[in-house]
């Protein structure tokens, strides 16, 4: 049997590779998590009847201000799905520029 050779500096580099992607894909679930439950918090309060609206629309644009802080540029989850994130998406996805698509 031939044996393949051991690059240990290549071995290490990969091994911090991977171990800096999983902290990352957890940090990404755990946006994740956090915005669909302001979302899921801001559809709530929209679809219930409020005695005191001015109370529900302070807490929804709360919840909001929250959301837009978490998202920053790069929100994982939407409030409003509408057709310019859909082909902002499929965009990302395929590499087509949305005006090629259209």
């Amino acid at each position: 049997h031939r044996q393949i050779p051991i690059h240990h500096e290549r071995l290490e580099a990969l091994k911090a590779n991977l171990e800096s992607l999983q902290k990352e894909i957890q940090q990404t679930e755990e946006q994740w998590q956090k915005e669909l439950e302001l979302v899921h918090k801001i559809q709530e309060l929209e679809a219930q009847n409020h005695a005191n609206e001015s109370e529900a629309f302070d807490q929804i644009n709360l919840l909001r201000k929250d959301l837009a802080d978490i998202q920053g540029q790069q929100p994982l989850v939407f409030e409003r799905v509408n057709s310019q994130i859909i082909n902002e998406i499929i965009s990302d996805w395929t590499g087509i520029p949305v005006g090629k698509m259209v």
